[in-house]
């Protein structure tokens, strides 16, 4: 073989090391796309409007339902991962809202004076969206 060559063939080997380094980022990226994919769906197909039922809810159980759906649409939006391999500040952000104890900004059933002033917040919500969700799948 050719020695005038080793150096090219040498650098296309590093290369090639570096373009399987970025395809399996690429595949970790996917995979936790798809994940959270079905846990925003989730969170926007049934937890969000369960919510929204349990805002008008009244009886001996419903504070009780409130509270758990809200601390479950707590979790779902704090399970969410960082999904970006180009936005800088991305991770800072997600650190956030994951290490906030509400990231969806629903109060205790109880810190609503009203079934109005509950459903106004669970609207609100619906309105403006979850932030975590936001950041995290932006």
């Amino acid at each position: 073989m050719d020695k005038t060559l080793e150096p090219v063939l040498a650098g296309l080997k590093r290369e090639k090391t570096k373009i399987k380094q970025e395809m399996d980022k690429i595949g970790d990226y996917l995979v936790t796309s798809q994940a959270n994919l079905r846990k925003t769906n989730d969170i926007i197909l049934n937890l969000i409007p369960k919510l929204n039922v349990a805002a008008s809810a009244i009886g001996a159980t419903a504070e009780a339902e409130f509270n758990a759906i809200r601390d479950n649409l707590n979790k779902a939006v704090k399970s969410l991962k960082p999904v970006t391999l180009f936005e800088e500040g991305l991770q800072d952000r997600t650190r956030k809202v994951r290490a906030g104890q509400n990231p969806s900004g629903i109060g205790d059933y109880s810190s609503y004076g009203s079934i109005p002033d509950r459903a106004g917040a669970v609207g609100i919500l619906i309105a403006t969206g979850v932030d975590g969700v936001d950041v995290i799948t932006g």
